[in-house]
């Protein structure tokens, strides 16, 4: 199965999550922005653990979405929902929220809204200088943003070494074709 384009320890912390949230015995309640191999992969690890849970999947592109159609073809707890850009991308989920992956387009907006929505709120490539939110790592390139607590604590200057390793190695080349 196709893995989410994420570093292993991004999809470790996230599924680590995921079972924190499920000890409530309820199903966990997962919003992302952004579908694909995510909504593929950790709705289908959640099922391999036990772990009852609704996922709610808001993505923009027509095409891709199709594909994602595809993918989760038969999944009675999935639900996609295909949005243009703009105010009604950011604000397609309706209800409330256990966890919120923001992985898609309009990070900040999606971030904001999330906010409001979801108890817990992570932001994937929240490195990039473009999205000016607060948070703790809980993975290299994973952030939970508002006020939750961190499942793990990246040191700056850890970071730091692996953004140096990344642009400065072939690492990077590895990672790409994994």
């Amino acid at each position: 199965m196709e893995k989410p384009h994420m570093l292993d320890s991004e999809i470790a912390a996230f599924l680590t999550l995921c079972r924190k949230k499920a000890h409530t015995g309820n199903p966990i309640a997962i919003v992302e922005w952004g579908s694909g191999y995510s909504t593929k992969y950790f709705t289908h690890q959640l099922e391999k653990e036990g772990i009852p849970y609704t996922w709610t999947s808001v993505e923009h592109d027509p095409d891709w979405a199709n594909n994602v159609r595809k993918m989760i073809a038969g999944n009675p707890h999935i639900t996609l929902l295909e949005v243009p850009l703009g105010d009604a991308y950011v604000h397609a989920p309706q209800g409330s929220f256990d966890i919120a992956l923001v992985d898609g387009r309009m990070r900040v907006a999606c971030v904001a809204y999330a906010k409001t929505i979801a108890e817990t709120v992570l932001l994937h490539d929240a490195q990039r200088k473009s999205y000016p939110v607060t948070g703790t790592y809980i993975a290299p390139r994973l952030k939970v943003v508002g006020p939750t607590q961190p499942l793990s604590y990246i040191h700056p200057l850890l970071w730091k070494l692996r953004i140096f390793i990344w642009k400065n190695t072939k690492y990077r080349l590895m990672h790409l074709f994994r």
